[in-house]
């Protein structure tokens, strides 16, 4: 075999720093017994210290547990430090709702993040190989339509305080299997391996001949079509990031908003990718949604192109996305506010239901300083002031215009969406006179610029219900 792609590939990532701690994942398989014994064949090349560990998934019972005496014993010939940890998959699997292999990977990568950190190592080092690059590369190819969804395995990222490294991913299966016989190495095979009831076994039993009769070489192409992917895909985000700080406001942690001409200014490729880092930012906030697909995208884009000035579709997980005119509002449901009412008399600091704070007091200053402050004489109202959702019927007196307008129609004219107009904070004072629709239009009542008596100044800390003006 030719061990000449591993050095250059450990070469060309650096992956073993000097002095360096590299844990090793030594499963007992001919894969991570190979990679042992080559990384402990070389370690004072690289000048580095290794320590194995094995994690028995509590899967196969003694065959298990035999597999982590083996490599014990492994270790112990060749003068390795050894650690074995042992995990419950089966409960950890059924308490998260996971399916086997997913729910071996989470327990697995704890325990070597916890060994990590325990034994100051930098680097952890596994034995993926070309093989299983094929194979996750053509599943994932199978799964999905975004380019930016399709990534092969890594041969270098972070993990815990260091680095996850694979040396041999420029190596075929036959290739360990051949390094194992010329170094005389024994190994132990895990029979569930050769069960095609688990996916990715039957990608590996039963397309990945197939492949290798048509390219001999194909995990070396997908290495390098993955290298040249994840750069253009890198590039693409940095595009898309720019985009999304240009045409995305974020309002809190459960709501965006865009404009859609801006957003449909963008080309394509940008328009999916600035999309998903929108429904990324939602969704971390609360939690991931594991049901969202290219169909998703293309409904928001329908959305998006339609003609209609008001409509909008349900995601998973309650997300809302509104389009309103122009504007297109991604928020989750919060139709379930309850109306309230709340009464005040400043100075005084209150926090409504949707956490938006106000703050009273009583001020000599003239003015007011934008949507967010509105000033009356004390005279003028009659306190205590409240704080309350709408009522039908609710009118006001805007300042500026002629005559009353309903508060119905206020909404309307500032195109807020139907889920919010009943949740929307109303200040009057104790006779039920309208002053302020917070954040959108201010009464003339209780307000006269030409008088020199007490006046109280109210503010308010935006939250999500802010609407700021175009």
């Amino acid at each position: 075999m030719d061990i000449h792609p591993v050095f250059k590939l450990i070469d060309t990532y650096q992956m073993f720093p000097r002095n360096a701690c590299v844990l090793v994942g030594v499963s007992g398989g001919s894969d991570s017994v190979a990679l042992l014994h080559f990384l402990q064949s070389n370690q004072t090349l690289w000048g580095i210290r290794i320590i194995a560990i094995s994690v028995d998934h509590g899967l196969r019972g003694r065959e298990s547990e035999e597999d982590c005496l083996f490599v014990k014993e492994l270790c112990k010939k060749w003068k390795i430090p050894f650690e074995a940890e042992k995990v419950d998959v089966k409960s950890y699997k059924a308490n998260n709702k996971l399916g086997t292999q997913q729910a071996a990977r989470d327990l697995r990568y704890k325990v070597f993040q916890e060994k990590m950190e325990q034994y100051g190592a930098s680097v952890l080092a596994l034995a993926h190989h070309g093989d299983d690059q094929v194979e996750t590369f053509i599943m994932k190819l199978s799964r999905t339509v975004e380019p930016s969804h399709l990534k092969g395995i890594p041969v270098s990222r972070p993990f815990g305080n260091g680095q996850i490294v694979r040396p041999f991913l420029l190596l075929t299966k036959e290739d360990i299997y051949q390094y194992c016989q010329n170094h005389h190495l024994s190994f132990r095979e895990d029979p569930s391996n050769f069960e095609t009831n688990y996916t990715r076994n039957a990608y590996r039993h039963h397309v990945l001949p197939f492949l290798k009769r048509q390219n001999p070489k194909i995990h070396e192409h997908l290495h390098y079509f993955n290298k040249y992917h994840q750069e253009d895909e890198s590039f693409f985000l940095q595009q898309a990031l720019s985009a999304f700080n240009e045409i995305v406001e974020v309002r809190g942690t459960k709501e965006i908003m865009i404009s859609g001409k801006k957003f449909t200014k963008l080309e394509n490729p940008l328009q999916r990718r600035v999309f998903h880092l929108i429904l990324n930012y939602l969704y971390e906030q609360v939690q991931n949604p594991v049901n969202l697909s290219f169909i998703h995208t293309e409904q928001f884009l329908h959305l998006l192109h339609s003609g209609q000035a008001h409509s909008a579709i349900h995601f998973p997980h309650g997300l809302l996305i509104i389009k309103s005119y122009d504007d297109v509002l991604f928020s989750f449901d919060q139709s379930g506010v309850e109306p309230f009412e709340i009464s005040f008399t400043p100075p005084a600091t209150i926090t409504l239901p949707n956490g938006m704070e106000v703050k009273s007091i009583y001020s000599d200053k003239l003015g007011e300083e934008g949507v967010c402050e509105f000033v009356c004489e004390g005279h003028n109202v009659q306190l205590p002031l409240w704080i309350r959702t709408r009522r039908d019927g609710d009118r006001m007196k805007v300042r500026g215009l002629n005559g009353h307008k309903k508060i119905k129609d206020l909404f309307i004219d500032e195109k807020i969406p139907k889920i919010f107009r009943d949740q929307w904070p109303i200040l009057t004072d104790n006779k039920g006179q309208i002053l302020w629709v917070i954040g959108l239009r201010k009464s003339e009542r209780g307000f006269d610029s030409s008088s020199t008596g007490t006046r109280i100044r109210i503010t308010v800390r935006t939250s999500s219900l802010t609407w700021e003006e175009n």
